[in-house]
């Protein structure tokens, strides 16, 4: 009876750690060095490049807002330092052809200052649960990350 209160105990701990470490679109992660970072926005839209059309696989445009209130400045390489994932722990490319104006947001961002940009991803229609994970070298927490959801469900964007 004991080890299987311990076990509950441990399980609704495990539970809500993870989930306290999920964040929503338009929620800000504030960092104790000074950076917070905020996805402003999640879109779908088809993609436009013939060689993926056979795959089926839409977009998933990211929109995220960076301020570094550090005394630092700070560099964003959305290669790097962002990762989507689904429920399978499936990883998705990111897209790196052109984003039809939409500003990158890979860079520096001086101390004090802040960007803001898109990253892109490939995702098949049934994609589920999807997260962005990203590490920053100021700070380790591994399991930091954005729901975004289903694509299923969302409006596309042709």
């Amino acid at each position: 009876m004991y080890k299987r209160i311990v076990f509950i105990i441990i399980s609704i701990f495990i539970t809500l750690s993870f989930s306290a470490l999920d964040f929503k679109v338009g929620e800000t992660i504030h960092y104790a060095g000074g950076v917070s970072v905020t996805l402003k926005s999640v879109r779908f839209a088809m993609i436009d490049n013939t060689s993926f059309a056979e795959n089926n696989y839409i977009l998933c445009l990211l929109n995220l807002y960076i301020e570094n209130n550090s005394s630092d400045e700070i560099t964003v390489s959305s290669m790097l330092q962002f990762e989507l994932k689904d429920k399978y722990g499936n990883s998705y490319n990111q897209y790196l052809y052109n984003l039809k104006g939409l500003k990158s947001l890979d860079g520096k961002i001086p101390k004090k200052g802040e960007t803001n940009g898109f990253v892109a991803y490939e995702v098949p229609p049934e994609a589920q649960d999807l997260r962005l994970f990203f590490d920053f070298d100021f700070q380790n927490i591994e399991d930091t990350s954005f729901f975004i959801g289903d694509v299923a469900g969302n409006r596309i964007k042709k």
